[in-house]
């Protein structure tokens, strides 16, 4: 795909769009591709906000810090980004140079599965995750499943 194309994969209700750096605004001639969901449903948003909840409960104490599903994370610098429901790093946070709102080092990354965004979740975006050096673990949770 050459940058300044644009791929809508049709979804109910929200749309996943891979475009030239449009959430920052910056013009077709930028360089950065990135991917976005928005619109979840409330289901889906109290899940994740709750994840969010323990998680920085259960780290705070060890100098961790827990970001929501506005966190833009660099999978390829510079290149592609995407959005997670929610996000940990350990120590310092890192940003792309001259991008102050792009995190660079995100330690756990947790996706909640949703019917429109599952095979997405646990394809091409786990695979994206890969190649971010920092990542230590990547949580997949399904609210539609039981153990």
């Amino acid at each position: 795909m050459r940058i300044g194309d644009w791929r809508f994969a049709r979804r109910k209700p929200s749309t996943t769009s891979f475009s030239s750096s449009a959430s920052s605004g910056s013009d077709s001639s930028s360089r950065a591709l990135w991917a976005a969901m928005a619109g979840g449903s409330p289901r889906h948003n109290l899940l994740s906000s709750a994840i969010a909840a323990e998680l920085r409960a259960s780290t705070r104490a060890l100098g961790c810090h827990t970001l929501s599903s506005d966190q833009r994370i660099a999978v390829l610098p510079q290149e592609r980004y995407v959005y997670a429901d929610a996000v940990v790093v350990c120590g310092k946070l890192e940003t792309e140079p001259g991008a102050n709102d792009v995190l660079t080092n995100p330690n756990v990354i947790v996706e909640v599965l949703s019917p429109t965004t599952a095979a997405y979740d646990r394809g091409e975006k786990c695979a994206a995750y890969r190649r971010i050096p920092s990542l230590r673990d990547f949580v997949l949770t399904d609210p539609d499943r039981r153990r």
